[in-house]
């Protein structure tokens, strides 16, 4: 299992929405 701390996973979520990829924030979800 691969952990992440909060502000990593909130940067990522922003990134994902900021590129707009919806499929990057499902992978995102499914880790969480």
């Amino acid at each position: 299992m691969w952990v992440v701390n909060t502000n990593d996973f909130y940067n990522a979520r922003l990134f994902a929405k900021l590129q707009n990829c919806v499929k990057a924030d499902i992978v995102i979800k499914q880790i969480v």
